[in-house]
């Protein structure tokens, strides 16, 4: 797809609308101003009960299972953070009907720090993310979606609560793919972090298939 773009010269962009939400904005702001510290743990959830007959979701030949659906969010957040490959990756699976119905992984990266993923079809949405440094703690539920809420910040000061305005992830995507086109310029989301995001998730297909 990249080559074929490239060859006939139109913009490609792989379309993982949360990284326009307002939450995710306020959360890259405060990491940006280091508030805190070295990270050394991040854990973050995408999961849903899937409880409706004959998805495709669950079809193997067609690449179902919860990590190609919605374990990619979470891979692609750690991604956007690090911005590197992990150097060791570890993953448990729960399997059903040929497709990964519950997935964890662990990522190790050379700098210590170590990146939890979780992803499923088999319980309550759970969207969130939990990010721990030297100096301080964030946390969010709801990271992939648009709504209003708050992120909780923890540091040597004390906790608070940082209110997120409500969001349209898809609009804002849209519209700002639009403009790099429109202008000429590159869209906010490069095809290196693309790739990026496939060598991680193809390493941790091949530990479960």
């Amino acid at each position: 797809m990249t080559e074929a773009c490239e060859s006939n010269h139109v913009l490609l962009m792989e379309a993982f609308m949360y990284r326009y939400s307002d939450r995710v904005r306020q959360l890259k702001t405060l990491l940006d101003s280091g508030m805190t510290g070295e990270i050394r743990h991040i854990s973050a959830s995408f999961r849903f009960l899937l409880d409706w007959d004959n998805d495709v979701r669950m079809a193997p030949e067609l690449g179902g299972g919860s990590l190609y659906d919605v374990g990619c969010y979470p891979v692609n957040f750690i991604g956007m953070i690090t911005g590197r490959l992990p150097s060791a990756v570890q993953a448990q699976v729960v399997m059903q009907n040929g497709v990964d119905y519950s997935f964890s992984a662990l990522l190790e990266y050379e700098n210590g720090l170590i990146c939890n993923v979780n992803s499923g079809f088999d319980a309550c949405e759970q969207m969130e993310v939990q990010i721990a440094g030297t100096l301080g703690n964030l946390s969010t539920p709801d990271l992939f979606w648009g709504n209003a809420g708050s992120m909780a910040v923890k540091t040597k000061a004390g906790r608070q609560e940082i209110a997120v305005a409500e969001s349209s992830p898809y609009r804002l995507e849209v519209e700002d793919f639009a403009d790099a086109i429109l202008n000429g310029r590159k869209p906010l989301l490069s095809l290196e972090e693309t790739l990026l995001n496939m060598k991680v998730i193809d390493r941790l297909m091949a530990l479960i298939r």
